[in-house]
């Protein structure tokens, strides 16, 4: 009976142990980027088919490799209006596919399983590549190791650098591990260059940026492929890093399943057979060059297209093909070089003192006597050995420019040139008082924007509260004369009040001004804009007395005027400037936690119940309002508000004839009541009640016979 027992409690357990193991195997421990990509790497010249071969890859938005099959192909040359023939433009898939370099960033950090990470990486993915394939090695953690040679021997390469692996402690440095990783990528390359990241750590410290890792890997057609690992400390930044993917044309993926090491060797295990796939999945482009002509670089330049059959939406590229070799061959002939920008790409934003470098492809065949020139807008630097040219933005107009290299042998002979580049240049605007003036400010205030090129044409100024500045406001736009953009305000004060009106008259402000300088061309980012925001101390307005009005110059008969009438008109107009205001600018309080309501009724019919969720409720017989009462000419189209202010509940006439009923009173003209739960109000023929939405008692004893 006793062994009865145990086996029926050992099926039990075992049921429940199937039953986690399938609930678990129902959660999906995977995920990606999910952006379908194409990328095109190179194009070289194939002499036994006389035609241009163009290189490139397809990733299906599941992470899968696209088949030739599964896509439309249209190649165009750049500035045609239609693409090439079908018959001059034919996809193959690459078999075998060239080899490739892979740069692999690994993070070191001590929260990362390091032992499983390197033995699926050697046992799923790189033992797999074929034996041409390159792999080199950065290590990151709160160092960042110099990349390793490359190698084709991965067993020596597993050996040399995979087999013991220090973990380190201290603030994470991905970013600058992977732009090292992009760093080693060279324009022009031949083979295909992928930084593959694999890493459980979000960026701590400041470093490299996501715009200059990108840059630098579209210069090189170089895709970033990376792999973000959750383990049981280490919680990944999944979206930073699918965006450098997308950026590169390269592909996510995530794991963040059962951190035991058998899930995660499976989860990885997955993801490394899935990139295998795509590196191993290529499409050859075979171009018929005849009858084109080369642009000023000597090359053919094309824009190449693939439509899934899946998709409405193309994938484009563009690529540079070489010209066919001349007829004859001359022994001991120079090779054909090319050479290309390594840190910057077409249409880049330059705020800051850049140098500019280019690499050339093939280097180790380069003259003794070679030189770089450079181009800025058509004026050429002097020749230099080094590949690189300073370029300073505050020292340009600002706008768009072109900028391109050439490589020259020692006669001045150009042996190869890059593409035009774009760069558009933005100045740094110096923000100023006129009165060299920013604490206790009142009065008239005139703000300066400094250092204005002679093609800006206006300079427009934005003010926020220093401690919200999200939250900015037009201020005015003032013209460039000599170099400044100078705005005067009137009154800072009373321009401070309209702006950020408050409750406690004895506060002043501190706020923040912003300028940027519009560009004449629309869709183009602005010529300028102030790097440093101008911090303004304003001075709170000062109260309301006797003998302020006095030392105003106003001739005495008005004078004594306005002291008959200070108390019925002054004080009245006060009064409806301050509602005006209140209903015309919310403060900065939150809502309450507890919702409010109005039900609506006319002659107790027809009821209906309104959810006040947002700070100003617009009340009126227009259509535009947030409650709209139609059909009643003794409701005015812009009736009334409620309002959310100063932590309370208000209900505000809006214009001076209108007349509404609450609590009872009867209210006319510009007019705050303060509301509470509940308030029964009349419009016309219409009743409303305000209310709680946790009101308990049943809302028709609630709404007055006899409003």
């Amino acid at each position: 009976m006793m062994k009865r027992r145990i086996g029926i409690v050992i099926s039990v357990l075992m049921l429940l142990l199937l039953g986690v193991v399938v609930a678990h195997a129902q959660d999906e421990p995977i995920y990606t980027s999910e952006v379908a990509q194409f990328s095109v790497y190179t194009c070289t010249f194939n002499t036994a088919t006389g035609r241009a071969d163009i290189r490139a890859t397809l990733i299906n938005r599941d992470g899968t490799a696209m088949r030739p099959e599964d896509v439309t192909i249209n190649v165009s040359r750049v500035g045609a209006s239609s693409p090439l023939p079908p018959d001059a433009a034919t996809v193959a898939v690459a078999d075998p596919r060239p080899p490739l370099r892979m740069i692999i960033v690994l993070d070191t950090t001590d929260t990362m399983p390091i032992e499983t990470v390197r033995d699926t990486l050697f046992s799923s993915l790189i033992s797999n590549l074929p034996f041409e394939d390159e792999v080199a090695l950065v290590t990151v953690n709160s160092d960042v190791s110099q990349p390793t040679d490359f190698y084709v021997d991965t067993n020596a390469f597993y050996n040399d650098h995979l087999f013991e692996i220090p973990l380190g402690s201290g603030d994470n440095r991905i970013n600058d591990g992977i732009l090292a990783g992009v760093s080693v990528t060279q324009p022009n390359s031949p083979r295909r260059q992928v930084v593959l990241v694999i890493t459980d750590s979000t960026p701590q410290v400041e470093q490299a940026s996501d715009e200059e890792i990108i840059t630098r890997a579209q210069a090189s057609h170089a895709q970033i492929i990376p792999i973000a690992l959750h383990t049981t400390s280490g919680v990944p930044d999944d979206e930073a890093l699918f965006a450098l993917a997308t950026s590169t044309r390269g592909y996510g993926f995530a794991y963040d399943g059962d951190k035991r090491v058998a899930f995660t060797e499976e989860g990885l295990n997955r993801i490394f057979a899935d990139i295998l796939t795509v590196l191993n999945s290529e499409i050859v482009i075979s171009v018929d060059l005849a009858g084109l002509e080369p642009d000023e670089t000597g090359f053919i330049p094309f824009d190449v297209s693939a439509l899934p059959n899946t998709s409405q939406t193309a994938l484009t590229d563009r690529v540079s093909c070489p010209l066919p070799p001349p007829a004859e061959v001359i022994e001991n002939a120079l090779p054909t070089f090319a050479i290309a920008f390594t840190n910057i790409v077409d249409g880049l934003n330059l705020n800051d003192p850049t140098s500019v470098e280019v690499a050339v492809q093939p280097f180790d065949a380069l003259p003794a006597d070679a030189r770089f020139v450079f181009l800025l807008d058509d004026g050429q630097s002097d020749p230099s050995v080094e590949g690189i040219f300073p370029v300073d933005p505050q020292s340009l107009p600002p706008g768009v420019h072109t900028i391109r290299a050439q490589l020259r042998d020692g006669s001045g002979n150009i042996l190869a040139t890059t593409p035009t580049t774009s760069l558009f240049v933005r100045r740094d605007l110096v923000l100023a008082t006129a009165e060299n003036k920013t604490d206790n400010l009142s009065g008239a205030v005139t703000i300066q924007a400094r250092n204005a090129s002679d093609n800006m044409t206006t300079v427009e100024f934005r003010a926020a509260l220093a401690n919200s500045p999200t939250v900015s406001y037009p201020i005015g736009t003032a013209p460039v004369q000599e170099g400044v953009a100078s705005l005067t305000i009137s009154d800072i004060q009373a321009e401070a009040s309209r702006l950020f009106p408050q409750d406690d008259p004895d506060a002043g402000w501190t706020v923040q001004i912003t300028a940027s300088a519009p560009s004449s061309n629309a869709g183009d980012p602005p010529l300028g804009d102030a790097a440093t925001p101008l911090i303004l101390s304003i001075a709170p307005r000062p109260p309301f007395t006797v003998d302020s009005l006095l030392q105003t110059p106003i001739i005495p008969v008005v004078a004594g005027v306005i002291f008959l009438v200070i108390d019925v008109l002054l004080l009245r107009q006060i009064r409806k400037a301050r509602i005006r205001r209140t209903i015309e600018g919310a403060d900065n309080r939150d809502l309450p936690a507890q919702l409010m309501c109005v039900t609506v009724s006319r002659g107790g019919a027809g009821r209906q119940t309104f959810m006040i969720t947002k700070k100003t409720t617009w009340v009126g017989r227009g259509s535009g309002n947030d409650i709209s009462l139609e059909d009643d000419a003794n409701v005015s189209r812009q009736h009334g508000a409620i309002l959310w202010r100063k932590g309370h509940w208000y209900f505000a006439n809006r214009k001076p004839k209108v007349k509404t009923k609450v609590a009872g009173k009867m209210y006319k003209g510009l007019s705050m009541t303060r509301l509470e739960n509940p308030t029964d109000l009349e419009l016309g023929s219409y009743q409303m009640v305000f209310h709680s939405t946790e009101q308990r008692q049943d809302i028709s004893d609630l709404v007055k016979t006899n409003l």
